[in-house]
């Protein structure tokens, strides 16, 4: 008698654990199927920004250029661009900080030392909050006279007409932040699958309709009214995305952002796959922080907040959730259930459906060159794990330091040998194999291959993209 107790109490918890199962894994597809739709209504809306050079009287412009461990030819190339706008009411806040080689900061400085008074340099050993803290030790020393602050970050060289534009164009517009896209210089035909990635975030979620008075700021190649700080206003040290999180309080205070899509200024991508992937975890663990401030801020309407975490999303995904559920999974099919082998096809669907949609999404941006997009999305796969499990985070810590993105030319290009996430994939096939799910085994195994090769072409990818630099950096 008390084995059948035993075992119709464990029945019925392996039916409330498999029904628990089969329920979220088809409310996550939904929510999938859901952001899909909406990612594509950006892209649908998505428009050709119009600009302006035409400047109402002679604004000065604070430019303001943290650097941290920087290589000094980079930032000098920066500071080069700078003498050469065709703009010349501006001054140049270089704001070195957290910097203890003396090696990396002494060149700026004596370069400094030879220009006009417009370009100044500022020096701190330890500066807590991150570039946040950087840029606001610079609002100390920043012209009382100036009319607009303009973020630049230490790779960007800019246009010369780069000022023109971006004050041009904030008047026309009637904004009190205009951000501009970011473009590198270190692009080949050889590295278009990674500028695709890039690009995406600006051609589809900034360039939507809505984002022309509600976009997000991005760090660099961004003009600012410098009445967003009067009251004794800061950057917000909040997120490791610190530029996000300013947006949203400006947002909440009825300020407008609005995104030019027109190229002002290059920079370097990535060269080594680490470096690039740092970057790619900041993003997604800063911008799901700021994803967080967002519902609990007062002031933002209910359309807003979606559409501003449209915004915030555009590098994470939700299938960490899939996959956890599939191999919770596990023991169900183990057992031989058809609630297993359902819940298992409902994941699949899900992971191809938000294939899919990023596909499309990518191909359109590519302007419909299936090379181009399909390169575009082998990178978007490449860092699959990321964008799917590294927001999660978030709810053992909230914060995380920020990881600046290394900027110097290594000798030797490393890259990640064992990857772990496909080969964990690849073994979740070979369980439905080995209890003859022979379709879902040969499904999951292709999908962890085709992850594999993406990892591969990713790494491929940034070694051209060190290679173009290098190229660069002997002319």
């Amino acid at each position: 008698m008390l084995q059948i107790k035993f075992y119709i109490e464990n029945l019925n918890f392996f039916e409330v654990y498999s029904s628990t199962l089969e329920i979220a894994v088809i409310f996550v597809t939904i929510v999938i199927i859901v952001m899909g739709i909406i990612r594509l209504y950006f892209l649908s809306t998505s428009r050709n920004s119009t600009f302006s050079k035409k400047v109402y009287g002679n604004p000065l412009v604070s430019i303001h250029l943290p650097i941290c461990n920087e290589p000094p030819k980079l930032v000098l190339k920066t500071i080069e661009s700078v003498e050469k706008l065709q703009y010349s009411n501006f001054e140049l806040l270089i704001i070195s900080n957290n910097t203890l080689d003396k090696n990396l900061w002494k060149p700026i400085e004596e370069k400094i030392a030879d220009l006009d008074h417009r370009f100044k340099f500022l020096h701190k050993d330890k500066i807590k909050g991150f570039k946040a803290g950087a840029l606001n030790y610079g609002l100390g020393y920043t012209n009382s006279s100036a009319n607009y602050i303009f973020t630049l970050d230490a790779d960007y060289v800019l246009n010369k007409d780069a000022i023109d534009v971006a004050i041009g164009t904030i008047q026309k517009m009637e904004v009190d932040l205009l951000q501009f896209p970011q473009s590198y210089r270190n692009i080949s035909p050889e590295t278009n699958g990674v500028e695709i990635n890039y690009k995406h975030y600006f051609d589809c979620y900034l360039s939507s309709k809505k984002s022309a008075i509600l976009a997000l700021p991005t760090g660099t190649l961004t003009l600012i009214d410098t009445k967003v700080f009067n009251n004794g206003y800061l950057w917000p040290t909040d997120s490791i995305t610190e530029d996000a999180s300013l947006g949203v309080d400006l947002v909440s205070r009825k300020m407008k952002i609005a995104f030019c899509n027109y190229i002002i200024g290059k920079g370097t991508m990535p060269t080594e796959s680490k470096d690039y992937s740092k970057q790619f975890k900041r993003w997604v663990f800063g911008n799901f922080q700021v994803l967080a401030k967002v519902w609990k801020v007062n002031g933002i309407s209910i359309m807003n907040k979606i559409h501003l975490s449209t915004l915030l999303t555009a590098w994470l995904n939700l299938l960490g959730f899939v996959f956890l559920i599939l191999f919770l999974a596990i023991p169900l099919l183990i057992i031989g259930t058809h609630t297993g082998e359902t819940i298992f096809y409902t994941g699949l669907s899900a992971i191809a459906l938000h294939c899919l949609f990023q596909f499309f999404i990518f191909n359109k941006i590519a302007g419909y060159n299936l090379k181009k997009g399909w390169n575009g999305f082998l990178i978007h796969l490449g860092l699959l794990e990321i964008g799917s499990f590294y927001w999660m985070n978030y709810f053992v810590s909230k914060n995380k330091p920020f990881i600046r993105t290394n900027k110097f030319i290594a000798p030797v290009s490393s890259t990640n040998k064992l990857y772990i996430f496909p080969l964990i994939v690849f073994a979740l096939g070979i369980i439905c194999f080995l209890n003859q799910y022979n379709i879902l085994g040969v499904v999951i195994c292709a999908f962890s291959i085709q992850l594999i090769y993406a990892k591969f072409h990713k790494d491929q990818e940034i070694i051209w993209s060190k290679f173009n630099l290098y190229k660069k950096s002997k002319k």
